[in-house]
């Protein structure tokens, strides 16, 4: 496989658009079932808002947000995940028509039961 860059787009199994604990945990359970997984995580999770989390499931004392979301992405590494820092600003089917009309080929085109859409960053 050919070095993956924004310019190039990121070609995987799965692309998971943010890394808070959903994104995380889409991504160890489709990294776990043996799927190359790339999640992307611009790092500014709403759950970064908090200053600490209570009532959260495994918990019970609550749990310091950084220490949480550290704890988070070293378990989707651990399962196979690559994290990306960094921002999508768009995804799209490498079999996508653009549309004459004005499209840029994301509102699904081309019809095909793949899932082997790229995900392209800002490279920022």
């Amino acid at each position: 496989m050919s070095p993956e860059t924004p310019e190039a787009g990121f070609d995987r199994d799965v692309v998971v658009v943010g890394g808070g604990p959903a994104g995380c945990s889409a991504g160890v359970f489709t990294a776990r079932y043996g799927l190359d997984t790339l999640v992307f995580d611009r790092g500014n999770s709403s759950l970064r808002q908090c200053a600490h989390l209570e009532n959260y499931l495994g918990f019970p004392g609550g749990i310091d947000v950084e220490t949480f979301y550290a704890l988070a992405h070293d378990h989707a590494e651990e399962a196979g995940c690559t994290i990306v820092a960094d921002m999508v600003e768009r995804v799209r089917r490498p079999d996508a028509v653009d549309d004459p009309e004005g499209g840029d080929g994301t509102d699904g085109a081309a019809e095909s039961d793949e899932s082997d859409g790229t995900a392209e960053s800002d490279g920022s």
